[in-house]
């Protein structure tokens, strides 16, 4: 008779832990850039492929503590009422809360068009 073989039981993986953190960002629509950042990521949760968000964005999002603004584009929320609608500061166009997926924690810059058309030679 031959000896019988011992079953290697596999180990169940480990779930993977997610880098790609989301960051709330208020986007200018009709300047079309990026003009604050929210600094404290939101929760949110893997549904197969699709993402559910934990929480929303809130005004204490918006504070100067965990926020960034751009030079000019500072916007107070303390005295917007529930469900106004929100203006540039500086254009007056309509502006549109996004998340923006990032593994380290995003920077604003102002990025400015007229430099680049001066540089092209035709």
């Amino acid at each position: 008779m031959s000896k019988r073989k011992r079953k290697v039981r596999k180990q169940p993986p480990k779930p993977i832990k997610r880098k790609v953190k989301l960051f709330p960002v208020i986007f200018c629509l009709k300047e079309n850039k990026a003009i604050a950042l929210g600094l404290r990521p939101l929760k949110y949760k893997m549904r197969g492929d699709r993402v559910k968000l934990r929480e929303s964005v809130h005004v204490t999002q918006w504070q100067k503590d965990n926020s960034m603004f751009l030079e000019g584009y500072e916007i107070d929320f303390h005295q917007c009422n529930l469900a106004e609608k929100v203006l540039c500061p500086k254009c007056g166009g309509a502006v549109d809360f996004r998340v923006f997926p990032s593994s380290i924690t995003p920077k604003l810059t102002d990025v400015s068009d007229e430099e680049d058309k001066d540089n092209l030679t035709p």
